[in-house]
């Protein structure tokens, strides 16, 4: 075979791996065709886009509604009461409004739906013996498939008393079907179709995670507290009446309000008629909260009124009124209460650069680097010195872990026996220590408020910067 034959044979075989790599890759396989035969609805999750759920009669309107709202529908946010989400995802549809769906019962559903399979099939059945006409359940399935398969109905009869399945008809009918076969199928499904309407809605509150908050406003008559978060250092700052401080906010209670705010859940949502005799103190209400979620533009708003009968408060939310279970009131405390007590709000094991100066501890001036798990001291002039790592580690959370007795916000000026320079990525944080009549004295350059300290505290500080100054080097 001459070498030009043989190079169109090699194009040849080349060119129809090619095409069976690039035509057959997305197909199913044998086992996956086999299955996909067995399913009662050939879909996919992504393709629908309604579904209704209807009990009884055959004309009755449906139990339940939902549909899928897309980022792309302007009226997507506008009809929401209960959730703050974003504009995409399920909403249940009410006969007065249009609320956020539970995206997990609703997805719950949809699973169910996917998942039904063929136990067997026969034609010419008894519809009316078995629950088929009328049906017991009847469930429509709108998609954004293209003709025939862009409406799909289930129709489920009366649970068989042998077994756990239960008589179901399908339209449009799988291969080799008709209208007319009847299908037997897992009963499962009736446990999500006759889940009540109240439980197919969305109760979260604020629908976001605590790192999306990027602010918290809660007010209680004429006391308001502000917390705001630091984007740069994950940090939640607390501000004064009228912006007239700003100082961090202690972190602990910080970290119990947002899981609170998060946590917050609609337990039951009241009726227009039962809301007119009940007191739900919400006019005004005992507790105003407010949240700025990042990516949203305008704040969730949420008001708390009195104690609910059967435990917890009522809350409203854009006009609707819920009953919650939350330690938000009791949490509450003017702004003054939540200013931190910690020298930092950096942890040992995020800095990696440390500056210290106290010459009384025989420390001069040392800077010491981390790289790694490793710290030395470098210098322009020789390579860099190892430097005893569990020394530094010693210093760094007893800094990390100084607690102040109280706050001094008209100090002495006093010159500090020790300062420390913390940076944690691009973040650097000066620590001063100084002793003064009233006690020892600990600032920071973040804020404006001095820390007063117990004298074994600050010692402690000192001592480990001592043992840091008398540590042997590395190699």
């Amino acid at each position: 075979m001459s070498p030009r034959s043989l190079l169109v044979l090699l194009l040849l075989v080349l060119g129809l791996g090619l095409f069976i790599y690039f035509f057959e890759r997305d197909l199913p396989s044998p086992e996956e065709r086999t299955e996909n035969a067995q399913r009662l609805l050939a879909l996919e999750a992504e393709q629908i886009r309604t579904l209704e759920i209807h009990r009884g009669a055959e004309d009755a309107a449906p139990a339940v509604r939902l549909e899928l709202a897309e980022a792309s529908d302007p009226g997507g946010a506008e009809d929401e009461k209960v959730s703050a989400k974003d504009e995409d995802g399920w909403r249940l549809v009410l006969p007065d409004r249009t609320v956020a769906a539970d995206t997990a019962v609703v997805s719950g559903l949809v699973t169910e739906l996917l998942a039904l399979e063929r136990e067997h099939s026969v034609d010419d059945a008894d519809l009316a013996a078995l629950g088929l006409d009328p049906p017991r359940r009847r469930v429509v399935v709108e998609t954004n498939l293209p003709g025939e398969g862009s409406r799909w109905e289930l129709l489920l009869g009366r649970p068989l008393t042998v077994s756990n399945l239960v008589p179901a008809r399908v339209s449009p009918p799988r291969d080799g079907t008709s209208l007319g076969t009847v299908h037997t199928v897992s009963d499962a499904i009736l446990g999500q179709l006759d889940t009540p309407l109240e439980d197919w809605r969305e109760r979260e509150l604020l629908g976001a995670a605590r790192f999306e908050l990027e602010e918290v406003v809660l007010q209680a008559g004429d006391e308001r507290l502000r917390l705001k978060v630091e984007d740069r250092v994950d940090s939640w700052w607390v501000e004064g009446p009228g912006g007239a401080w700003r100082d961090r906010a202690d972190q602990t209670r910080a970290d119990e309000l947002l899981l609170e705010v998060t946590g917050l859940r609609a337990e039951s949502f009241l009726a227009a008629a039962d809301i007119a005799e009940i007191d739900l103190g919400l006019d005004p209400p005992r507790l105003r909260l407010e949240a700025r979620v990042r990516g949203r533009a305008s704040p969730v708003s949420l008001d708390l009124g009195g104690e609910a009968e059967g435990g917890g408060r009522y809350a409203r939310r854009d006009g609707e009124v819920v009953t919650v279970q939350t330690g938000l009131a009791e949490l509450f405390a003017p702004a003054e209460a939540w200013r931190s007590l910690d020298w930092t709000d950096l942890e040992a094991f995020q800095v990696d650069h440390l500056e210290i100066e106290a010459p009384q501890q025989g420390v001069e001036a040392l800077a010491l680097a981390r790289e790694g798990g490793e710290w030395s001291r470098p210098d322009e002039d020789t390579a860099p010195s190892g430097v005893d790592a569990e020394a530094v580690q010693s210093l760094l959370y007893d800094l990390a872990e100084v607690r102040g007795e109280r706050l001094l916000l008209q100090a002495p000026q006093v010159r500090p026996e020790a300062s420390f320079t913390l940076r944690a990525g691009d973040r650097e944080l000066a620590l001063a220590l100084a002793p003064s009549p009233a006690g020892w004295l600990a600032t920071a350059s973040d804020r404006e408020a001095v820390l007063l300290l117990d004298a074994e505290v600050a010692g402690r500080v000192l001592d480990a910067a001592a043992a840091l100054a008398e540590a042997p080097s590395g190699p």
